[in-house]
């Protein structure tokens, strides 16, 4: 996701919960992803944490179907992400429509900025209502090919406006956090009886080069045949102001599974689907979607 849609996220997010956060850029950040109000509970560095998720991951490393998503504006379930494929008729044929007349304008000035995006087979993702009026988010496609535009009815009036179109990886929506990506400490092959990892946990908000110490919460843990899937929630910063964008650390944290390793694979959850931990995050996935894996 980029700094402009994982800012939108955050925004909203926080306005649905009550909570106000106001984020700063000092010139030499990351790319933003700022979560939402968070549970009490948090970790400090070289905590071992555990909680295990009852729904256990199919045969190979299908994703799970149990989790809310975000792109850029409100959760969705999985099924959401379903394509109508070549399917000419979306919501940007529909004229009758407030949401589809706004579309067709974005998607045609963004065209005309020389950028090539789709312009046919959008769908309703997801609709969230703030303090500034009623945000329709719209889809087009499925990850790993998947992208997102942003309408906006304004305030209580007929005003519409487009907002943004680019692609997205949805993210997991943990108990009203957003999550962040994590990475072995070691890079050492992990022995088959493994129950215990040394992991780095980093999430790409604003945080004035603070990092998420003290902010990860209970990771949420999937076990299946051939992959372990770990998840990774981390709490926005429990403060109001304006806080730089520059780099910050990674949170340490032990990670203590309920089962033996074995010869499976352990999974980053902080992308839907999962892949392999990485200190790129996000960017990882891409790669790896990219590439076929």
């Amino acid at each position: 996701m980029t700094q402009r849609s994982t800012r939108l996220v955050a925004g909203l997010l926080i306005t649905l919960a009550l909570v106000a956060s106001a984020c700063g850029d000092d010139g030499g950040g990351t790319d933003t992803d700022v979560g939402a109000p968070a549970d009490e509970t948090t970790t400090s560095s070289s905590t071992t944490t555990s909680s295990t998720v009852e729904t256990e991951l199919p045969e190979g490393d299908e994703p799970r179907t149990d989790i809310e998503l975000v792109c850029t504006a409100g959760p969705f379930m999985p099924e959401a992400l379903e394509s109508n494929g070549d399917v000419e008729d979306g919501v940007e044929t529909t004229d009758s429509t407030e949401v589809g007349a706004t579309l067709r304008q974005l998607l045609a000035d963004v065209e005309a900025t020389g950028r090539d995006v789709p312009d046919r087979s959008w769908r309703e993702l997801s609709v969230v209502t703030t303090s500034d009026g009623t945000i329709h988010e719209l889809a087009h496609g499925s990850p790993p090919d998947m992208w997102v535009a942003t309408v906006q009815q304004l305030g209580d009036g007929d005003r519409w406006q487009g907002e943004f179109v680019e692609p997205c990886t949805p993210r997991p929506y943990v108990d009203g956090q957003l999550v962040g990506y994590w990475w072995p400490a070691d890079d050492t092959a992990l022995a088959a009886d493994a129950t215990e990892v040394g992991v780095l946990v980093q999430e790409d908000s604003c945080d004035s080069g603070r990092g998420p110490e003290g902010r990860v919460g209970e990771p949420q843990i999937t076990y299946g045949a051939d992959v372990v899937v770990v998840t990774f929630p981390v709490a926005p910063r429990d403060e109001d102001g304006v806080f730089t964008c520059q780099t910050h650390p990674p949170a340490e944290v032990v990670l203590q599974l309920d089962e033996p390793l074995g010869d499976r694979v352990l999974l980053d959850g902080s992308t839907w689907p999962a892949h392999e931990p990485s200190p790129d995050g996000a960017a990882a996935a891409d790669a790896q979607q990219d590439s076929g894996d």
